[in-house]
């Protein structure tokens, strides 16, 4: 598995496996790329599409030899994804609106389908849903629908229970449950079908919730927070979890699952880390 690391200096190292991130990784330049790279997606088996705050959503080869394609979209994308088994990309930008691109490989018209208020987004593993996050501390959750001629999309549910804005959202693997974590540091597992909450007890990070990741089981998930820490939380035990603090001084911003055990961190330090995991 690829291991990619994007900076604040536009930069995008890769390495050939998760496993040799302490190596030397090899650099990506995108043509006209000056700005930071806010996040990377995985577009098929070969294509990245880049997230940058020079307002761009840009689709390379995993390999940064080739620029496929170039999109302007009307604000810096935070939050971007793709919806399964199609072309479609939603992403949430820093003017707290959603858009969606229904051919990424194409220099389409983004369409915009929230014009404010949004935080973050998530897009369910295999179905046409997209969650997201308000600064309202709301979780709304639509379908999403293209005939051919025309995106729409009709709200499926709605929830109000963070406490603050919402500031980061995940689909486990199975779709089954949303996690909805707000900059109250707080996390609340709900039921993907209908927003029922499973568990409130989630609650022991100090600051915003910067990023989560499920493990493959969707039994297990990790979330990285402001605070510095990242904590492990299983669904089966809501009340058990393990911890490591101080993980990132400055904070925490991005957490992501390796197999079954291993988790990539990185921070506003600047640095990676890998964690393996032992049984709670």
């Amino acid at each position: 598995m690829l291991c990619y690391a994007i900076y604040l200096n536009s930069h995008i190292n890769y390495w050939g496996s998760v496993d040799n991130i302490e190596d030397n990784p090899l650099q990506i330049s995108i043509e006209g790329q000056y700005s930071q790279v806010n996040q990377l997606v995985k577009f098929k088996e070969d294509k990245l599409v880049v997230a940058s705050m020079n307002d761009q959503l840009s689709v390379i080869s995993t390999d940064g030899k080739d620029l496929v394609n170039k999109t302007n979209v009307s604000a810096a994308p935070k939050y971007v994804g793709i919806i399964k088994e199609t072309n479609m990309l939603v992403a949430q930008l820093t003017n707290e609106s959603v858009v969606i691109l229904e051919q990424v490989e194409e220099n389409k018209e983004p369409k915009v389908i929230i014009k404010d208020g949004s935080s973050c987004v998530a897009v369910h593993p295999f179905k046409m849903e997209i969650a997201v996050g308000f600064i309202d501390n709301s979780v709304r959750v639509y379908s999403v629908a293209n005939n051919g001629s025309d995106i729409s999309i009709k709200e499926k549910y709605h929830v109000n229970v963070n406490r603050r804005d919402v500031s980061s959202l995940a689909y486990s693997p199975n779709g089954e449950y949303l996690a909805s974590g707000d900059k109250a540091g707080k996390i609340y597992l709900l039921n993907s079908e209908d927003g029922s909450i499973i568990t409130n007890q989630w609650v022991y990070h100090t600051a915003a919730v910067n990023s989560m990741s499920w493990f493959s089981d969707s039994k297990r998930m990790v979330s990285g927070s402001l605070d510095s820490s990242i904590y492990v939380w299983q669904v089966n035990k809501p009340s058990e979890h393990s911890c490591v603090l101080q993980a990132h001084p400055l904070g925490v911003s991005g957490v992501h699952t390796v197999g079954e055990n291993i988790i990539v961190s990185c921070g506003s330090n600047s640095i990676i880390k890998k964690w393996e995991i032992k049984e709670i």
